[in-house]
């Protein structure tokens, strides 16, 4: 039994989910709460380093028999660039509202955020030390 409680705890730890915040005075925050701040600094942090002045767009894709997990890209088409988080935890009821609740705002901020003593902060590249944060100007989410 202890083997199969090692082998649980090890694969909750590579599990990524979804964050949705409406912040008092500041954009909506769609966020990847990541395990570890080594990974979450080194993620897709070219992005950030090196174009974190331009726009991007989020797209959520729900994943076929999966009700509480999904894909989300982000793409910044004039740099070419694309970051894909596959398999992301989320509540889909939650991500519904969120949407509905912004469904007008013409910006977004996408971000990677850990958690200590119970309260997200985000994170920041490993190379430059920047806070890892985008501005989203497109949100949608595909139909399965």
């Amino acid at each position: 039994m202890r083997k199969f409680v090692a082998i649980n705890f090890i694969e909750m730890e590579n599990v990524l989910q979804l964050v949705l915040k409406n912040p008092e005075g500041k954009l909506p925050f769609i966020g990847i709460l990541f395990p570890s701040d080594y990974l979450g600094a080194r993620e897709n942090q070219r992005m950030v380093n090196e174009f974190k002045n331009s726009l991007y767009k989020v797209e959520f894709r729900p994943i076929k028999n999966e009700a509480t997990k999904i894909d989300v890209i982000v793409t910044q088409y004039v740099h070419n660039l694309k970051g894909e988080y596959k398999n992301v935890q989320m509540n889909a009821e939650k991500l519904k509202k969120f949407l509905d609740f912004n469904y007008n705002a013409k910006y977004f901020n996408f971000g990677h955020i850990s958690v200590k003593h119970n309260n997200h902060y985000p994170l920041k590249t490993s190379h430059k030390g920047d806070i890892w944060v985008l501005r989203v100007e497109e949100v949608k989410i595909n139909m399965i």
